[in-house]
């Protein structure tokens, strides 16, 4: 099978270009199709927020989905989701160890950085992603008030910041597993939101940072290991240990995170696990306190005419959260 991988046919024809030739920045494709891709993701998404309460009740009153009982449905999509993950794994696994290094050179100091540890799906969007189709799997659907505003937030934050190769650009294999990943993430959890609307709690929010956090221990924990362990195999090859070295949630060793300098000494190794901490605890109050001004805001169908219009209300989001300051609430 080797032979057939580094035969001329397969490296000519079939994966010569499956790393792409084109940049991310630099080619007008590539950034103009990204923004419009994206554009579009967060439309529709707002939209669907806007219009929440006809398509929720038309979700209520339907039986079946595509012909499928709901459970069915959703299942599928998350067995559909789980699928597209480990094929996305097994893929990388592939080009990592039979392409080209071309597309993996850095272009501030033109070393080879070979992403090999990427292909186990541990970053943030790709757990929330995990999180997405283990909800649907099991048909637990309310579990997305656990993982909303994490996914979301990561998914705005990878739009604005997108992590990607040199010659990530248009008819790059990376370009578009980044941002079909992103582009879902953000998508799906907007409409599974809008389906369950979850009463959200303080208790929630305590219980999704808390996830966070520990998770991202866990993660500054494995990048620390991955370091050593390639130190000590690796002690005079800066290529080779690049392969080995994770860099999840981006806090790993400041010369092998790419974002070390994005906000200063918050993004550094060792303060980076707090910093990210102390960013996510601030960018949460305000989805939260964006949340509770757009909950405000509704479509509904009149009684009388059938049509549909724009009414402003007080918000029950807000009431319901901040009730649940009270931890003496029942169930709360």
């Amino acid at each position: 099978m080797n032979k057939f991988f580094q035969s001329p046919f397969f490296i000519q024809e079939m994966y010569k270009n499956v790393h792409g030739t084109l940049s991310f920045i630099q080619n007008s494709y590539s950034i103009g199709f990204y923004v419009l891709f994206f554009t579009l993701i967060y439309i529709s998404s707002f939209l669907i927020f806007l219009f929440r309460i006809p398509i929720r009740n038309s979700y209520k009153r339907k039986q079946k989905i595509l012909g499928l009982k709901k459970k069915n449905f959703w299942k599928l999509i998350g067995w559909i989701t789980l699928f597209f993950i480990c094929l996305r794994s097994i893929t990388f696994l592939f080009i990592e160890i039979y392409g080209t290094n071309d597309y993996k050179i850095d272009p501030i100091d033109n070393i080879v950085k070979s992403k090999l540890w990427e292909f186990i799906p541990l970053h943030f969007c790709r757990i929330i992603l995990l999180f997405i189709a283990f909800s649907l799997i099991t048909y637990k659907l309310n579990l997305v008030k656990y993982f909303a505003y994490l996914g979301f937030l990561a998914g705005v934050v990878a739009t604005i910041i997108p992590g990607l190769y040199n010659y990530s650009g248009f008819d790059s294999w990376w370009y578009w597993d980044y941002i079909l990943a992103h582009g879902y993430v953000v998508f799906m959890i907007i409409l599974l939101w809008i389906i369950v609307n979850p009463k959200y709690t303080l208790k929630d929010t305590l219980i999704s940072l808390s996830i966070s956090l520990l998770i991202g221990i866990f993660m500054f924990l494995i990048n620390l290991i991955t370091y050593n362990v390639a130190i000590y195999i690796y002690p005079n090859d800066f290529e080779q240990r690049f392969k080995i070295v994770s860099n999840y949630w981006y806090l790993g060793i400041n010369e092998y995170n790419e974002f070390q300098n994005l906000l200063g000494v918050l993004t550094k190794w060792p303060y980076s696990l707090l910093g990210w901490t102390l960013i996510g605890i601030i960018l949460f109050i305000i989805c939260i306190i964006l949340s509770s001004f757009l909950s405000k805001v509704k479509i509904i169908r009149d009684a009388n005419s059938r049509k549909l219009k724009f009414i402003f209300t007080k918000s029950k989001y807000w009431f319901f959260y901040k009730k649940s300051f009270n931890l003496k609430n029942k169930g709360i």
